[in-house]
């Protein structure tokens, strides 16, 4: 869904309208914020082992949970500017949305 229809548009040489820009941002959001529930499911139900450095499980853990911590990945941002970009309300980060190359 989402990212044929991003492709197919993007390979028109168009740029992303701010709906479906937001909308990514958002499902993408909500990506990360899943895989870090289901990679802490899994890291809790491995128990103490899963705390050893030569379990690579601790070390994805980390790693996802780095990754949904940043402010891009923020469910709570991404998911409020596209309630506000639906609501026809000015957005609080305007420019996160956009690509960073154009």
């Amino acid at each position: 869904g989402n990212l044929r229809e991003t492709l197919d548009y993007l390979s028109d040489g168009g740029t992303l309208p701010v709906e479906m820009s937001l909308r990514n941002w958002r499902d993408m959001a909500w990506c990360s914020k899943v895989s870090a529930e289901a990679v802490g499911r899994i890291f809790y139900a491995a128990g103490a082992n899963g705390l050893f450095l030569d379990n690579q499980l601790q070390r994805q853990f980390r790693d996802v949970h780095a990754v949904s911590k940043q402010i891009i990945q923020s469910w709570d941002v991404a998911g409020t500017e596209y309630g506000r970009g639906r609501l026809g309300l000015d957005l609080m980060w305007p420019h996160a949305h956009q690509p960073l190359l154009q």
